[in-house]
């Protein structure tokens, strides 16, 4: 193959590299990547057949003018969608295919190494996934070395060497590797401190969190007759930095939604009864004026493609720097204004001793709408029992009974918590009220049957009840210590009012049913692993933003500045600070046992495995290196280059035959070896002959014996000389 056609192959292989995140990110249709793909395999099946691959000029202009019209429509349409890099990529890929096949000259070989640089970047910007890391990484030391080869190619073709058949490849193989590494370190610092955008300009939907609605019910309805695979979802929902322990992070509830509105088996969210709060300067956006906060953590939300702002259930303010304004629903849950985020949300929390619910009175005195009492206050939808039917108010009436609301309420918790069983399977169920074929059919469902039957039991009895949608308990990741809320901790409980107890959170599904965090294992230290890896991708890559760039030279400075002030201070003997008891946290009471901010690898049994694991790791590569087959090559230059520094005189002018009596000369001993290796480079380099593995196998050993028997020749000869110095002077003495 000569060097024209090694080009075109070069450029081919990179065109069908180039977009490879394209198909996980969900930016491109299927059917567009796999027209691509097979038109760019075909152009490789042509290069490979010696076929001259080159469209005719009034086929391309026909080309341009059929996809001019497509660009229009593809442009409404995208702009329509608001989605114009979906347009863009199609305009991409078609300047790579038809630049592919319309290659003439040499400068146009470089318009498409352009066209599919920019292809690369589009797939870049529109992936969020972790895995994009490993290809970036792969994609930097591969375009290196086949940029290489590239410009070699062209080197070689500009002197007249372009009609040669023999594959040639460039002499220099480290140095893109290299240059990846020094291009990484590099990038490092200038990605911390180049301007930050406040949101990003191309974004796309990424492959971790699509379809999140359809498990986690955050949604504007909840449906009843759909089932979801809730509890098979291990995807993280949000994550939790507390500042101080936590007991019992399994009992944590986070809300993300209330209903108050049943329709047609689905809860609805009523827009208009939602309002708008703004933050004050001391404590943001404030849920429970005058209750103090004994802590604080840091939320950090992953996308929901919902608006729901999931928040503890005793949070008590928010500090969210990016928001003017929050919503809040009569139930007390927040929302954000816009869309759903595609990106995950920092926000921090004020957290108050017990449950807060920011709900409105749903019985108000009649004297706050009219005094003299003519006009009749409207109904809370608290109270409205759409969807209890006769049928079911008759079950609620008879297990409720007579008494205090308190009272009656406890005694349809029990029912509902001895009598029914928890159940994910409903094959076979299709009823048009599905509640009253869990209540007397089945008797079985999942937490969002169990909350919807005690709600509408509830208000049959005229009692105000809610139903609340959001995660119940976290899991402690014990490589930095935060709490990992995730997709299977979605949950559905019930808020219900009395007189005497207010709004209070009843949870009629039975234990079995609830989620409970995981036992600890290999397989769930993995996934934390994998899960603090996503997340430290997350929060210092795709969402590091102005603020965390001003709070990274912040403490650049203050570190700075203590050192400098510990190197010239002269007072070393600085008290430490004592620390102040903390209150309880999320949980309930502090949990000696479990210090978040202690990490995991202080533990003594993770030093001692990581050394192991360590020396194993190292030992496997030692072993690996050294059954690693040299080329003649590398092992001729490898005795080249450490020869002068065993005091033989080898400079660049020497020829390997005469390299080989010099090494002979020095130490006759290795006269062998170095012939083998000597021959077997020269048969390797000049006579164009490959070397079989058997006789490759072989130049390891022989270039250790040569260069341990050259060092021990300089060693002896070096000890000679130091005795002949030390006999001299006595010599002399003796002489004298």
């Amino acid at each position: 193959m000569n060097f024209e056609r090694q080009k075109r192959k070069i450029l081919g292989w990179l065109a069908l590299f180039a977009p490879l995140p394209l198909p996980l990110n969900d930016v491109l249709e299927w059917p567009v990547l796999f027209a691509y793909f097979g038109l760019v395999v075909y152009y490789l099946h042509r290069i490979d057949r010696g076929d001259r691959v080159a469209l005719p000029n009034w086929l391309l202009n026909v080309l341009g003018l059929v996809y001019l019209p497509i660009l229009a429509f593809d442009l409404q349409a995208s702009l329509a969608r608001d989605q114009v890099v979906r347009a863009l990529l199609h305009l991409i890929l078609f300047l790579v295919v038809v630049k592919l096949f319309s290659i003439r000259r040499e400068k146009e070989k470089w318009h498409v190494l352009i066209a599919i640089f920019f292809l690369f970047v589009a797939a870049m910007a529109t992936s969020s996934h972790l895995s994009i890391l490993f290809y970036l990484l792969a994609a930097l030391a591969a375009g290196l070395v086949t940029l290489a080869h590239f410009a070699h190619l062209h080197v070689l073709a500009s002197v007249g060497r372009g009609q040669e058949e023999a594959p040639t490849y460039p002499p220099v193989r480290r140095a893109p590797l290299l240059a990846s590494l020094a291009i990484v370190l590099v990038a490092i610092p200038i990605f911390a401190s180049m301007p930050r955008l406040r949101q990003p300009f191309v974004m796309g939907r990424g492959a971790g969190n699509v379809g999140l609605a359809r498990t986690t019910g955050f949604s504007d309805s909840v449906d009843l007759s759909l089932t979801t695979s809730i509890r098979g979802n291990r995807g993280v929902a949000l994550r939790i930095q507390p500042s101080q322990p936590v007991a019992n992070p399994g009992s944590i509830r986070f809300k993300g939604a209330t209903y108050e509105s049943y329709r047609d088996a689905r809860w609805l969210r009523d827009p208009y009864s939602l309002r708008e709060i703004f933050p004050s300067p001391d404590r943001g956006f404030e849920l429970a004026a005058g209750v103090p906060s004994t802590d604080s953590a840091v939320v950090f939300l992953e996308p929901l493609d919902a608006t729901s702002l999931v928040v503890p259930t005793n949070t008590v303010s928010v500090r969210l720097s990016s928001a003017r304004r929050l919503g809040i629903d009569t139930g007390g849950a927040l929302y954000l204004p816009g869309n759903p985020r595609r990106q995950t949300l920092r926000f921090e929390v004020e957290l108050g001793p017990s449950t807060v619910i920011a709900a409105q009175d749903p019985r108000p005195p009649l004297e706050l709408f009219d005094p003299r009492g003519e006009i009749e206050p409207a109904p809370s939808a608290t109270l409205d029992p759409t969807g209890a039917t006769p049928r079911i108010a008759e079950l609620a009436a008879q297990v409720m009974g007579e008494g205090p609301d308190a009272e009656r309420i406890d005694r349809l918790l029990r029912h509902l918590l001895e009598e029914y069983a928890y159940t994910l399977d409903f094959t076979g169920r299709d009823a048009e009220v599905p509640l009253e074929e869990f209540l007397f059919d089945y008797k079985s469902g999942h937490c969002e049957y169990f909350a919807s039957a005690m709600v509408l039991m509830l208000r049959s009895q005229g009692i105000p009840a809610r139903f609340v949608a959001g995660f119940l308990g976290a899991e402690r990741n014990p490589i930095e210590g935060y709490l990992v809320v995730r997709q299977q901790n979605a949950h559905a409980w019930v808020e219900a009012w009395t007189q005497d107890r207010g709004w209070q959170v009843y949870d009629p599904t039975p234990p079995e049913g609830r989620p409970t965090p995981a036992t600890q294992d290999l397989r769930l230290l993995l996934q934390q692993m994998y899960d603090w890896a996503a997340f430290r991708w997350d929060r210092y890559i795709l969402t590091y933003g102005e603020e965390d760039q001003r709070s990274f030279f912040r403490r650049l400075r203050e570190r700075v500045s203590a050192a400098w002030a510990r190197l010239w201070s002269q007072d070393e003997d600085a008290a430490p600070e004592t620390a102040t008891p903390q209150a309880p946290s999320l949980g309930g009471a502090g949990d000696p046992a479990f210090d978040p901010q202690e990490s995991f690898w202080s533990s003594p049994k993770v030093r001692l495995g990581g050394l192991a694991l360590l020396a194993l790791l190292t030992a496997a590569g030692v072993v690996f290196y050294r059954r690693r087959l040299l080329r003649p090559e590398d092992a001729y230059e490898r005795l080249r280059r450490r020869l002068p520094g065993y005091g033989v005189d080898v400079d660049d002018s020497v020829a390997p035959l005469q390299l080989a009596r010099r090494v002979t000369e020095f130490h006759p001993p290795v006269e062998e070896d170095v012939g083998r290796l000597v021959s077997l480079y020269l048969e390797s380099s000049y006579a164009g002959r490959p070397v079989d593995p058997d006789r490759r196998r072989g130049l390891r050993p022989a270039l250790s014996a040569v260069l341990d028997g050259v060092r021990g020749e300089d060693r002896r000869r070096r000890v000679e000389e130091r005795r002949s110095r030390r006999r001299r002077p006595s010599e002399r003495r003796r002489s004298a």
